[in-house]
């Protein structure tokens, strides 16, 4: 879908458009393929589309008449498990939204909802700016779901006692997160560098706005970095919290073995079977062993409880 300015923005077929005279458009990767050369596009730029390659940080291909690059897509809905990419290519007066794989259908929506809202011709630059704006639309209220759910997490740990899949948890939460640093650190680079404007694309109030857009991405590349720090200190606690339960196991097991220890013994020692064993022919033998067994474990217990290791 491509729109072209004529008095307004208006809709043309990708054979007619014109590239100089102002665009606007959102279009499939096989169509940049197919039509290239109409815009001007480079090898380099139509191989990065099509890599398969699960790197993020693509960076900003800055060339001589257009800045390209490609942008991962997460759908938060979806425990970012989609992992689509759009690609962003902008020059003096035309801004392309290539969507190169979008199982989330959700980039036709933003791009027809933002060409509705009435865009002059020198525009491209702030289309680019405001669909990226877009993009973060609900990351705030994300993070702040996110650093609710590390506080949950935090409080089950102090006090409930953590489930078995305790540490499964931490890990999800890890890899949402090392996905989000990586996406806003490609943010942050598609920012810095348009700011930078090394090809001179960019009118100097056109600059202004990515300069908004970098402290935006920051604020929120930086929230992710301390729910990371938190995510390690929950982790670092639930470690010493299982430490504590298997010490806590050792030490039944030691207390057990060490008051059973001297009944061990002398169950060894009357199990010798010598014919001149006088306790084993006499009447109140058994009942000795008994009382003798029973006074040592007492003792003992009494011990630990004294030294408090019971």
């Amino acid at each position: 879908m491509l729109y072209e300015f004529d008095q307004k923005w208006l809709p043309v077929p990708i054979e007619e458009c014109e590239p100089d005279q102002g665009l606007l458009g959102c279009i499939l990767l096989e169509q940049l393929e197919e039509h290239s050369q109409r815009f001007g596009i480079s090898q380099e730029t139509l191989d990065m589309c099509l890599s398969n390659s699960l790197l993020y940080r693509k960076g900003l291909q800055s060339l001589e008449k257009y800045s390209f690059s490609i942008i991962p897509l997460f759908d938060r809905d979806s425990g970012f498990d989609e992992r689509d990419k759009i690609g962003i290519l902008v020059t003096r007066n035309m801004c392309l939204i290539i969507i190169i794989k979008d199982g989330c259908h959700k980039v036709d929506k933003y791009f027809t909802e933002l060409i509705n809202r009435g865009w002059e011709k020198n525009q491209t630059a702030r289309f680019l700016y405001t669909f990226l704006d877009e993009l973060l639309e609900r990351d705030a209220v994300l993070l702040e779901n996110m650093d609710f759910h590390i506080a949950r997490m935090e409080e089950k740990l102090v006090k409930e006692r953590p489930p078995r899949d305790f540490h499964s948890e931490i890990f999800a939460m890890k890899r949402k997160l090392l996905l989000l640093r990586s996406y806003y650190e490609q943010l942050l680079e598609i920012g810095e560098r348009m700011y930078g404007n090394d090809n001179g694309i960019l009118a100097e109030k056109d600059r202004e706005q990515f300069r908004t857009f970098t402290d935006r991405v920051r604020r929120f590349r930086d929230n992710v970095m301390f729910l990371k720090e938190s995510l390690v200190e929950i982790r670092e606690a639930y470690d010493s919290y299982v430490d504590l339960n298997l010490n806590a196991i050792m030490k039944f097991f030691t207390v057990s073995t060490t008051v059973f220890l001297p009944l061990t013994f002398m169950t060894g020692w009357y199990g010798m079977n010598f014919e001149n064993m006088p306790e084993l022919g006499w009447q109140y033998g058994y009942l000795l062993f008994f009382v003798i067994s029973v006074v040592v474990c007492v003792i003992i217990m009494i011990y630990f409880k004294k030294k408090k290791y019971l």
